[in-house]
């Protein structure tokens, strides 16, 4: 089976775009305006605010391309999640393998830790992620905060449709099934069945290996 590959297309993503892309042109123009005046008549505090604005705008370009390069990898044998960038506290989904022949289960929960099931320093607001119940009772999690409901109906369509493909039998039918039954309960799904703390350290390992 050829490689597919499902980039981050929301609604929320297009806004931080469009937020980012404003913010950079803006730091783009301020460069030009100081870097004039400062050829003219240069004073520390115009330095100040022209090497303020390139840091600024290094640091925009940085966050755009973290937003930008997350993404979801079907290969042939598994699905791979790349891990956010950044430090542990903060990252919301770390890397993730998933063997189409290990699946036994896929549902939808709600959680305010990362999909390692740890505590985010900035974990205000539920995130939806999928649910991959595999061998020996081990779950791994992909949050798909930023993808849109379209998208996630056909990430889990696309590894129901890998894992038979393979040869491994799976109860689920879609994921429209899937999603609505978990828009249909996420208050009770709220917080609920991410992988617990041995399954957590079994990723844990696999991330390093």
């Amino acid at each position: 089976m050829k490689r597919k590959v499902f980039w981050q297309l929301s609604v929320i993503v297009f806004f931080l775009t469009m937020f980012f892309i404003l913010f950079l042109s803006a730091c783009l123009v301020l460069i030009i305006v100081l870097f004039k005046r400062i050829w003219l008549n240069q004073t520390i505090i115009q330095w100040i605010y022209f090497i303020a604005t390139i840091g600024g705008f290094i640091f925009g370009c940085h966050l755009l391309i973290r937003l930008i390069c997350n993404r979801i990898i079907f290969n042939e044998k598994e699905i791979f999640i790349q891990g956010n960038r950044g430090n542990n506290e903060n990252k919301m989904q770390y890397e993730t393998h998933i063997k189409y022949n290990e699946i036994k289960k896929i549902f939808m929960v709600l959680s305010l830790k990362n999909s390692l099931n740890k505590n985010l320093r900035q974990g205000f607001i539920p995130m939806p992620y999928i649910i991959f119940e595999c061998e020996n009772n081990q779950q791994k999690a992909i949050n798909v905060l930023y993808y849109s409901k379209k998208q996630v109906k056909k990430i889990i369509d696309e590894a129901v449709y890998r894992a038979k493909e393979g040869g491994n039998i799976l109860n689920e039918s879609s994921g429209t099934e899937i999603l609505n039954n978990f828009i249909e309960n996420k208050n009770k799904y709220n917080n609920d069945s991410l992988p617990s703390k041995e399954n957590s350290e079994g990723n844990d390992r696999i991330n390093k290996d």
